[in-house]
């Protein structure tokens, strides 16, 4: 800028840059020489010190002369000099005295400063730092611009003069602040603008490099931003940034209207220190606010916490302390997703909208805005926002909670949609020329999720991930105990039905040997009791088999293949041929889907189906295999009407509505032991079991003397 003067000194104390106004400053043109014979001598003094000291000058630039020199026409000045240290070159920077501020001695003992001090919010801050800072710069307009989330900035403390159109409670898009430009504010915290319509001063080097300047308080303006500024008719300006917790907060943001101004380096330094001490207090203000709702979600944490580790079953621990994970954050709903299984509290997306959602592997995925998630299935019925943290080490394992849509209006610097147009400066986008307040309604949008509410989900998702491996371990530890059950049951029901068929074999064969060796002697009566005997021993035969099958079924092997049911139900006909024949039955089969299932449990279903049939008929038995769906038959409420249901059907004496229940359970039996060739009571329990340990549902419609029809549905697969 035309104000400052620059110079940049190598370690071996030559000049090798300066720029052009630097030459009207002394009557020897420095560039090339040593400083001792381009300076005056109270000045090349400071700078060879600077030089000694350059370590603590590296990017850290110093008032290192502060006095008056001699110009070119004899005349002294009085002048402040800086100094910093950038890719080991010195860079020096000189400007004429300007005003002091009144209180710059005085900043850690005013009135202001302990008013600063006392405020109890950040609002009451902002709003007494931007009243005096104009009281005591001078400038016609002071604003305290705080960045959203999203870089978008908001005026949300103004003190200004009268005359002028006020930007209070305006946003200003990201584009208006650049991202690098928002960066450089963390390396060089004041901005200064001392003329919009002087002419900067170019650089004169000995070297081809561009000369660093991103410490320098006297770099000039970029073309874009002095349009920018020339835009809203701001002649002179000064930022400041306020800086928390290691970023970019807001900024101290100056205007002025009426003319240059000029802000020295002492009172420059004043304003940063001021900047400082409000971003300490900022800090401090938002660390007690956090402190306060860090002090209540882990009361609720812990209440949590408390009731998931009583409880038997995850499930359970959920189910009894949804109100408090409900509770955790304001909210509309909570969504539990274990293993892909979803448990919904309040209002929350559907499970294939909240799948879409959770499409990605990030470990917490926090938006005020599901529409860009799930697409145009949003509609306003739905939460606008919603926080899914996932369990860490629980695969497909989440927490979700939504939001409610939350209408809004922004309140715009100008219109933050129109298109730029081409301007002056080249090929490029001109900053936009209106900057009255342009007012957007906000729609599908749901209050943002803050960075504390951020750090508490992902700390209750670490000590849920914590109860859910306590459980997966329990319910590990219940399947190695289960699986030992079973195997001594095994062994039981073998040693059992061994030891049981020892007696029956003995009894048979006594019975056998008595009609061969004493059957003619026998009277009829007594040759029927034996022939009952050998009857009830064949009976016993098939219980014993009955109650081995049952026992099985529920421990099927692993792993699934295509079962071709047409085929299988074929096989099946052909297994029972010689009974069909006996009993002259008529069997059709119809279309029937393939499915990936359980081959040898599907034969014992159709198998145990097809004989019921051939059995409870009083004449020629008539029996139908085929398929059927929603369209042709009522379902149950629980079976999806996209099911395909395998169907038995036969014109045999039927059942009463009040035993379609029953006829399940094992050893129920409707009718004596002696009509209808006398059934075990197990083979409807066998079916009933292996449906349901594939996933699926069995139902029947039957009434007496109509026949029955037993229907069963599998889970959707693809063979």
């Amino acid at each position: 800028q035309g104000h400052c003067a620059l110079w940049a000194i190598e370690l071996d104390r030559r000049v090798t840059a300066r720029t052009e106004n630097a030459r009207a400053l002394f009557a020897v043109d420095a560039l090339g020489e040593r400083l001792d014979v381009g300076f005056p001598p109270a000045l090349a003094s400071a700078l060879s010190d600077a030089l000694r000291r350059r370590e603590a000058l590296r990017d850290n630039p110093e008032l290192i002369f502060s006095g008056a020199l001699p110009t070119r026409e004899g005349i002294e000045e009085e002048c402040d000099v800086t100094a910093h240290v950038r890719a080991d070159r010195l860079i020096v920077e000189l400007e004429r005295r300007a005003r002091a501020l009144p209180w710059a001695h005085r900043l850690e003992t005013s009135p202001d400063f302990r008013d600063f001090a006392r405020a109890r919010t950040v609002a009451a801050l902002c709003d007494r730092v931007v009243t005096r800072v104009r009281e005591l710069t001078g400038y016609d307009r002071v604003m305290l611009y705080q960045f959203a989330p999203d870089a978008h900035g908001w005026v949300r403390s103004e003190a200004r003069d009268p005359a002028l159109v006020p930007f209070l409670d305006l946003h200003y898009p990201a584009s208006d602040i650049p991202s690098q430009a928002r960066a450089l504010f963390l390396e060089n915290r004041t901005r200064l603008l001392v003329d919009r319509d002087a002419p900067t001063s170019p650089i004169e080097a000995l070297f081809d490099a561009p000369l660093d300047l991103s410490h320098s308080i006297g770099r000039a303006v970029s073309p874009i931003h002095l349009e920018y500024l020339a835009n809203m008719g701001v002649r002179a300006s000064l930022s400041v940034a306020l800086e928390v917790d290691g970023e970019l907060w807001g900024l101290i943001a100056c205007h002025h209207y009426a003319g240059p101004r000029h802000l020295g380096h002492e009172a420059r330094a004043t304003c940063e220190l001021l900047a400082q001490l409000i971003s300490l207090r900022i800090g401090a203000l938002e660390s007690q606010a956090d402190r306060r709702l860090e002090d209540e979600l882990s009361e609720r944490h812990a209440i949590i916490l408390n009731t998931l580790a009583r409880a038997e079953t995850i499930d359970a621990g959920v189910a009894a302390c949804h109100d408090e994970l409900r509770a955790h954050f304001p909210s509309c709903g909570l969504s539990l997703v274990i293993h892909d299984a979803v448990r919904h509290e309040g209002r929350t997306l559907p499970d294939d909208a909240l799948r879409r959602a959770l499409a990605g592997d990030e470990p917490v995925v926090a938006t005020d805005r599901v529409r860009d998630l799930i697409g145009d299935d949003w509609t306003s019925a739905l939460p606008a926002g919603m926080l899914a943290v996932r369990f860490p080490h629980a695969p497909r394992s989440c927490l979700v909670w939504y939001r409610e849509e939350q209408l809004r209006t922004v309140r715009w610097g100008g219109d933050p949609t129109k298109p730029a147009s081409y301007g002056p400066n080249g090929a490029r986008l001109t900053p936009r020329k209106s900057f009255e307040a342009w007012c957007e309604d906000v729609r599908a949008r749901s209050e943002p999720w803050t960075r504390r509410e951020l750090r508490a989900a992902r700390r209750l998702a670490s000590a849920l991930s914590d109860v859910i491996y306590r459980e997966r371990d329990r319910v590990a530890r219940l399947r190695r105990e289960l699986e030992l059950r079973n195997r001594e049951l095994d062994i039981f029901t073998t040693m059992a039905s061994h030891d049981l068929r020892e007696p029956l074999r003995g009894i048979a064969n006594y019975a056998t040997f008595l009609r061969e060796d004493a059957g003619p002697a026998l009277d009829e009566q007594s040759q029927e009791h034996l022939r009952r005997v050998q009857r009830l021993v064949r009976r016993m035969y098939d219980l014993i088999e009955g109650m081995l099958t049952l026992s099985r079924v529920g421990r099927r092997p692993a792993g699934e293949a295509r079962v071709d049911l047409g085929e299988l139900a074929r096989a099946v006909a052909l297994d029972h041929r010689a009974q069909i024949e006996a009993r002259g039955a008529t069997v059709t089969i119809g279309a029937l889907p393939a499915v990936l299932s359980w081959e040898v449990g599907l034969r014992m279903v159709l198998s145990n189906l097809l004989l019921n049939a051939l059995r409870y008929s009083e004449g020629a038995p008539v029996i139908e295999l085929g398929s059927a769906s929603a369209a042709t038959v009522d379902y149950p409420a629980d079976v999806s009407p996209d099911a395909v249901a395998v169907f038995v059907r036969d014109r045999g004496i039927g059942i009463a509505e009040e035993h379609h229940e029953a006829i399940f359970r094992v050893f129920h039996r409707l009718h004596p032991g002696d009509r209808f060739g006398g059934g075990t009571g197990v083979g409807l329990a066998i079916v009933r079991k292996v449906i349901e340990s594939l996933g699926g549902r069995i139902w029947l419609s039957s009434r007496p003397g109509e026949g029955s029809t037993f229907y069963f549905t599998l889970p959707a697969g693809t063979p």
